[in-house]
């Protein structure tokens, strides 16, 4: 049974709210019945009740004080006012007091009964939050930090299913893996290395689990690193800070932490790629996915540390590297291309235009390697990579007179051949105002949601580079600079809704949750806080 208090200064409402309760729902009792404000807070001193219904003009105390001292007292304690008059400041203080309902007097039965319906609802929806809080609080240390792990995976591999799932229990755990600035470190063993030491590209798995534990042993006390592993097996380090430059610090002295040890141990060099520092956690994808998008940047030479877009802050800001990166992607499309059309001459002649492309001293292994990745779209080999591989290993790192190129562009071709043209992926790409505009129309409706560059990218059916290009020059603002405003404009009407809502209640309706990066955020549009807003 549900119990209720009955507070009212007129005898004959008490005798007909205690008589008739259990007959419109029979899983309500009227427990005690109280005269004014005072006695009902004498009877809550010694008694629970789920529910009080009070008259909000009483003597001594009315319903209204009444209903703040239970807000501040006894907060699970769900209060309805009473009322004989249609007055609006009344209802306002009475939301401001959290009351459930503001009823008006002669009361109906029905009124009563959707009164008592609600109640139930409201209090059996806390007791399940409560009890999956409590479930969550008894969760190890280690199964904490598992939680964090799956999250981060899913928010760098567009795993929406899973991040729909998590996002929700990290906020259950209070729990922000992004609390002021951080930014995903990606981490590559360097497959040409291992090919040069005549290590079987079999192995190349072992030397990124090494990667991975010796990322983990080295950082297991510092609180600035999250190890984990992205959907292809590479190893990624969040790596969080208090200002963007501090984030680039530590991630450049993780690095080489990791790179010296692993080099030192196996003989294999590593590239690291450092995505732009974000707020959210939620912006992580795309960050990533820009760490990922200038690996082919060590190519040229400016690795092993490399820094997306963002970074500049530190040398080797991969933005200088664009034109090479540029011609490197079209290159890598004409080997794709030629490889389709089954054509050798082609395919020959495409290999051949890409090896132009290495500039002098630099070696062709890294090269292949790079080409033999993005043609089959994967990173951890199977048993037709390894193959592919092999071959791979027998190029000639002379590149001093004609006929090298001429082997080398031959076992690349020999290579590319192994791979079955099922492999490839391609994607429709959309005339890029329409692809700006269904992006557009997504984020308008999906801007509450754990939405990321890439999960928009991937509903529209554009690749995310495409996408986070794109989206400037046709807007005039990036993605994330879009989706803030969105949720900023919408904040800023709840905020401003009469009544209020509460502050907690906006960032978690705009998409956020940790209130405290919702303020912030908040404050750098508008430069004032939530709450300043609201008295504003």
């Amino acid at each position: 049974m549900y119990t209720m208090l009955v507070v009212d200064d007129e005898p004959l409402m008490r005798r007909y709210l205690s008589t008739n309760i259990t007959r419109i729902d029979a899983r309500w009792e009227v427990s005690a019945e109280a005269a004014d404000g005072q006695q009902a807070l004498a009877i809550l001193a010694d008694h629970a009740f789920d529910l009080v219904l009070s008259d909000i003009r009483m003597p001594v105390m009315d319903g209204l004080a009444l209903a703040r001292e239970i807000m501040r007292l006894y907060p699970r304690t769900c209060v309805a006012i009473l009322s004989g008059h249609d007055d609006f400041a009344y209802a306002k203080e009475a939301v401001r007091c959290d009351v459930r309902d503001y009823l008006l007097k002669p009361l109906s039965e029905e009124e009563l009964q959707r009164l008592l319906e609600s109640t139930i609802r409201h209090i059996e929806e806390r007791r399940a939050t409560e009890s999956a809080a409590n479930a969550v609080s008894a969760l190890s240390t280690e199964a904490r930090d598992e939680v964090v792990r799956a999250f981060l995976k899913a928010a760098v591999s567009d795993n929406d299913v899973e991040l729909r799932s998590l996002h929700p229990l990290l906020h259950r755990l209070c729990i922000d893996p992004v609390e002021d600035f951080a930014a995903p470190l990606v981490l590559l063993p360097d497959v040409d290395r291992l090919l040069s030491l005549s290590i079987p590209p079999s192995d190349l798995p072992v030397f990124r689990f090494i990667l991975h534990r010796l990322a983990v042993e080295l950082l297991t006390n510092a609180a600035h690193a999250v190890p984990f592993f992205d959907s292809e097996g590479n190893t990624v380090l969040l790596i969080g800070a208090e200002s963007e430059c501090e984030v680039k610090i530590l991630a450049a002295s993780s690095f080489d932490r990791i790179a010296a040890t692993m080099s030192s141990y196996t003989g294999i060099t590593v590239t690291g790629a450092l995505g732009p520092p974000v707020e959210d956690s939620l912006q992580l994808g795309e960050s990533y996915s820009q760490a990922v998008r200038i690996l082919p940047t060590r190519l040229c030479g400016s690795g092993p540390l490399l820094f997306a877009p963002g970074c500049s802050a530190l040398e080797n800001d991969a933005s200088v590297e664009s034109p090479f990166l540029d011609g490197l992607v079209k290159g890598i499309a004409t080997v794709q291309s030629a490889l389709l059309s089954n054509d050798r001459p082609s395919l020959a002649d495409a290999v051949s235009r890409y090896l132009q492309l290495i500039p002098c001293g630099v070696e062709p292994l890294a090269f292949a390697v790079h080409l033999l990745a993005r043609v089959n779209d994967l990173l951890i080999p199977d048993s037709s990579d390894v193959a592919s591989l092999e071959i791979l290993a027998r190029i000639s790192d002379t590149r001093s007179n004609h006929g090298s190129d001429e082997t080398n562009c031959a076992l690349i071709s020999e290579a590319l051949s192994l791979t079955l043209p099922s492999h490839l992926r391609s994607r429709p790409i959309r005339v890029g105002h329409e692809a700006v505009l269904r992006a557009k129309e997504y984020i308008d409706t999906h801007y509450m949601e754990p939405i990321s560059l890439s999960s928009v990218a991937d509903r529209i059916g554009v690749s995310a580079s495409y996408l986070s290009d794109l989206f400037p020059k046709t807007v005039g603002e990036s993605y994330i600079k879009y989706l803030t405003r969105i949720r900023m404009t919408r904040a800023e009407r709840m905020l401003r809704s009469d009544p209020p809502e509460k502050v907690q209640d906006v960032a978690l309706r705009v998409g956020y949750v940790s209130v405290r990066h919702f303020q912030h955020v908040f404050k750098q549009f508008t430069g004032r806080t939530p709450t300043e807003y609201q008295d504003g």
